[in-house]
């Protein structure tokens, strides 16, 4: 991996907010099912139905993996906040711990893109 397709950060923790689904990578399932809620939060503009922003900055979080990249996962569509109580129905949360990250930046048409850049890692 070249250094500058990433950087290593030391973050703070913080709270996010938004849209999750579970998913497998099973057939290519979970690029179908992420495809489809980018264009359900594109199109329904949940960004707007998100309290307590800290910022407009949208990330893609992929966590709770059953094991390995192989297995079933959970992915969020969302953006930090200032605090996680009394979110609407059908927003979830979640609080990312302070620790050291790698930072990856995809660049270019979405969603090859994104594609690109989990092939690099």
């Amino acid at each position: 991996m070249h250094q500058e397709h990433y950087k290593t950060l030391s973050i703070d923790g913080f709270q996010v907010a938004g849209y999750t689904i579970r998913t497998t990578p099973t057939e290519g399932k979970d690029m179908q099912d992420i495809g489809a809620l980018w264009q359900r939060f594109e199109q329904e503009q949940l960004f707007k139905q998100i309290p307590h922003k800290l910022n407009h900055d949208i990330l893609a979080i992929y966590y709770d993996y059953v094991s390995d990249h192989r297995s079933p996962y959970s992915y969020m569509i969302g953006v930090k906040v200032t605090h996680a109580e009394e979110l609407p129905t059908g927003i979830t949360s979640l609080t990312i711990p302070a620790s050291q990250y790698a930072l990856f930046t995809a660049k270019g048409h979405f969603p090859q893109c994104l594609v690109e850049t989990w092939g690099n890692i």
